[in-house]
Order: structure tokens, then sequence, then C-alpha cells
């Protein structure tokens, strides 16, 4: 549900885990049925470890109970039928984007850097120059600049921050810097570690 959003995750003890109800499955399951749309199951996605919520809507499945299967479905993922799924995806990619600002704008406010974040515009502001502004205000040049481009955390970069993520420091300030202002980008995956 969050896809690259999940990158918070160094930061565990988050307000956010607080937006979503924990509970089992089989009470999401439960409770996404009471919206109406249809009968509920679950079932294990192997390539992900994750349980997914299947809706087996009979008919139409409307804006209103969309928004109750969001809520009532927590942080699980819900399968519906495509027409159903592109709405409920938005629902919770705005929830979740929402989130994940809040979250981001809570850290630079704590570390006293919300005030001095640039202010980005897609389509507007120049991404490279938002780039080097990021990096000058987290103390890490180079973080947002790779042949991957300035949406991609350079690689390189990360693999000179050793040791696991910290809650301060250059990392978690680009990440939140980005995320606060609203500068897409993502990490670059399974690259090997040069010794």
């Amino acid at each position: 549900m969050f896809g690259p959003f999940i990158l918070l995750a160094a930061q565990a003890t988050s307000p956010m885990l607080d937006a979503y109800d924990q509970i089992t499955p089989q009470v999401a399951a439960q409770r996404t049925a009471r919206c109406g749309a249809g009968s509920v199951s679950v079932r294990t996605d192997k390539l992900t470890e994750s349980d997914v919520l299947v809706v087996a809507a009979k008919r139409a499945i409307t804006n209103e109970q969309i928004a109750c299967i969001a809520k009532a479905a927590s942080f699980y993922d819900v399968e519906l039928p495509r027409d159903a799924q592109t709405r409920l995806d938005a629902v919770t990619k705005a929830k979740s984007s929402a989130l994940v600002k809040a979250e981001a704008q809570r850290w630079l406010t704590t570390h006293h850097l919300l005030g001095k974040l640039p202010k980005y515009e897609v389509g507007v502001t120049d991404d490279d120059g938002f780039a080097r502004k990021v990096e000058k205000l987290c103390g890490a040049r180079g973080a947002l600049h790779s042949q991957y481009g300035v949406h991609a955390l350079n690689p390189e970069w990360a693999m000179q921050q050793r040791g696991p993520p910290k809650e301060d420091g250059p990392f978690p300030c680009v990440i939140n810097a980005a995320l606060a202002a609203g500068f897409e980008f993502a990490f670059i995956g399974n690259e090997q570690a040069k010794p």
C-alpha cells in the first residue's frame, strides 16, 4: 500500500504507526465485509509474504463503500475488481502520502529544519537546483546526484553511510526533506556493495 514510502521503516517508533489499527487480517476482513461491497476472504501473497483482503463484489462498488473499505482494511492491501481497485488505490495513496509528508515535516520540525526547507513545485522548480539545496541543508553532498538522476538516492553515497540507519544525520534528513517537499525520489536496490 505504501509503495516506496515504506522507506520510513527506519523510524519504526513513528506516530505513523498509530494512523492504522493494528488488527489481524481476519478482523480486517470482517470489518471490510461490513462495508457491503461483497464477501471478503484473506489470501497470502507469497511474493510479498503479506496478507491480502479479497473482496468478491457482486455489483458495482460505490465511492462510499470504497471509503469504508479503505478505513476498515487498516494497513492491509485489498483486491477489488479493476474499476473499484483504481479508486481504492487513489484513496489509499492519498492517505499514505499525507501521513508520510506529515511525518517528514514532524522530523524536520524536531531538527529545526522545516523553516529552512526549500520550496518545491512539480514542473516549476528546477529539480537539480532543489536537489543541491537539500544536499546542502542536510550536509549530504552527492546524495541526490548520480548516474540515476536527481530523483534517485545515489547508491554510492548511501553505501558511504556505514552502519544501520540512524534517526539523525544526513540520510534521514535527505529522505525527510524530499518527502516533506513533495520531491519524488526512489532508492536503487540490489546494488553490489563494494568492500
